[in-house]
């Protein structure tokens, strides 16, 4: 007699194992990029087809931060360090950290390593509608009628 595997019905029903809409074909990968998460892709990013997009490192962000602000790249570098040093500590512990701009970023998986820990993060940006856009005015129609 076979047994069942009762975990398959409720796993349908889960949040997490929902299928994936589509992605509409696009001729170019900076469309595909937009396409698939909503945002354009960073200036140069896709420039080559099968490029991978460069990496910003620290030195980069410094850099893109003071001028941006204005201020002294000695002053921004010792606050980007400080920075990113407590996102460090704060996603080593567990913590969920919620930050404008970037969006809610959570451990999915923590490993140990040899070399030190691996952390699996996600990161969901919510998409803003504002008040004016024609989205928004859809939404709030449809929820009054």
């Amino acid at each position: 007699m076979a047994t069942r595997n009762k975990a398959a019905p409720a796993a349908a029903g889960k949040k997490g194992a929902r299928r994936r809409a589509p992605v509409a074909a696009a001729a170019d990968t900076e469309d595909r990029a937009a396409v698939q998460t909503g945002m354009p892709e960073p200036d140069g990013a896709a420039a080559g087809g099968d490029e991978r997009p460069a990496t910003m490192k620290l030195k980069d962000l410094i850099d893109r931060v003071s001028e941006r602000s204005g201020a002294k790249r000695k002053d921004v570098r010792q606050v980007a360090e400080s920075v990113l040093a407590v996102m460090g500590e704060a996603l080593a512990r567990g913590e969920t950290l919620s930050l404008p701009n970037l969006g809610k970023v959570r451990v999915n998986r923590h490993k140990d390593v040899a070399s030190g820990e691996v952390l699996t993060v996600k990161i969901k940006r919510v998409q803003k509608i504002s008040a004016a856009s024609p989205a928004a005015e859809e939404a709030l129609a449809e929820a009054a009628e």
